[in-house]
């Protein structure tokens, strides 16, 4: 069960992934959600429309990141139950720019500690997320990784849009534009760059921009008061796997300053297309890197900058640093996850 099914989205596509998995295990298996995407709409059933008919023999799943109508659903259906925790940002990132948010993310951590008692095994995507249980009251505990749906990345690919972009150094942000990711910071990290290394040079940010507009208009600003150019601060809003996979492959860099994650599947996916990650170290983001991508601590810009572009100047530099990415990698690949859902389900 998950309050909002969207295709592309890490959760979702992760759902269907255990969902698969366990129906090709003989398992029966079915997805619900208050809101379904056009497109997974045969995938999935909508409450309350359909209800889910359990029993004392099945494993009911929630996916957990702001509270719902499946909270109290979850709570008193018959069967074992999991808790899958993907985080909650928590509500001072959102009081200046949007009150509504900051109240569901207060309300839905105010009901996290209230759903322990109903768990029988709760799970995290990483032991950041883990930690945070245990302080909810939860006693029983595990980390599981989003299960990220590299098959569709495959054969992906835009050749006007790769044709399109200009020949410059190019620096990347996958995520949703929402306060917790520091957006401003990794600006200013470019625009540093731009202005004392190479003046040539881009950032783009990829992800959904409607959730906070307020701070997604207050970025554009940002941006035109130091003088970027609209290709060389280009924000694309939600964008196809074909255009995703293109951004990856023709971008030098990632970068994050996001000061709250719970996992950040764009690590992984930078991992995935062999670029180099430099990110702050907060929340999750430590875990999920361990010895891979450069970690930095401080977030003196200047400093930032000049490191960036050492990693790319510097071929040996930059190769040990991929091999470690590759390296890391192999945690969160199909093979690994799947004996992971293996236990838990076995545990169960």
């Amino acid at each position: 069960m998950v309050p909002a099914f969207h295709y592309g989205d890490a959760i979702g596509e992760s759902m269907r992934n255990v969902s698969g998995w366990l129906m090709k295990q003989g398992i029966q298996s079915e997805i619900y959600s208050l809101h379904v995407d056009d497109e997974l709409r045969t995938e999935a059933f909508l409450y309350p429309q359909s209800i889910p008919q359990t029993s004392g023999n099945s494993v009911i799943i929630l996916h957990y990141a702001l509270p719902s109508a499946l909270s109290g659903l979850y709570s008193n259906l018959p069967g074992k139950k999991i808790l899958l925790y993907h985080n909650i940002t928590p509500a001072e990132y959102f009081v200046q720019w949007n009150a509504e948010l900051a109240f569901l993310t207060h309300a839905g951590r105010e009901e996290l500690s209230r759903l322990h008692e109903k768990t029988d095994l709760a799970l995290a995507d990483s032991e950041y997320n883990r930690k945070e249980l245990e302080e909810y009251g939860y006693k029983r505990s595990m980390v599981c990784p989003i299960w990220i749906p590299f098959r569709l990345y495959h054969n992906r690919y835009n050749d006007i849009l790769a044709s399109s972009l200009a020949k410059k150094v190019r620096f990347l942000f996958v995520g949703r534009v929402v306060p917790n990711k520091k957006i401003e910071d990794t600006i200013k990290i470019v625009y540093w760059y731009k202005e004392n290394i190479n003046p040539s040079t881009s950032l783009v940010i990829v992800g959904k921009y409607t959730s906070v507009p307020r701070y997604y208009h207050w970025l554009r600003e940002y941006g035109k008061a130091l003088h970027f150019s609209d290709d060389e601060l280009y924000f694309t809003g939600h964008i196809s796997y074909d255009d995703l996979v293109t951004y990856y492959k023709n971008s030098h860099m990632f970068i994050s300053m996001s000061e709250h994650e719970g996992f950040c599947v764009p690590l992984v996916e930078s991992m995935y297309f062999n670029i180099p990650v430099v990110a702050y170290a907060s929340a999750a983001v430590p875990e999920i890197l361990k010895d891979a991508g450069v970690l930095v601590h401080t977030k003196k810009f200047e400093y930032i900058a000049e490191l960036m572009h050492i990693i790319m100047t510097d071929n040996n530099l930059r190769d040990t640093v991929i091999k470690k990415q590759k390296e890391r990698l192999r945690y969160f690949l199909d093979e690994k996850i799947m004996e992971i859902w293996h236990n838990i389900l076995s545990g169960l």
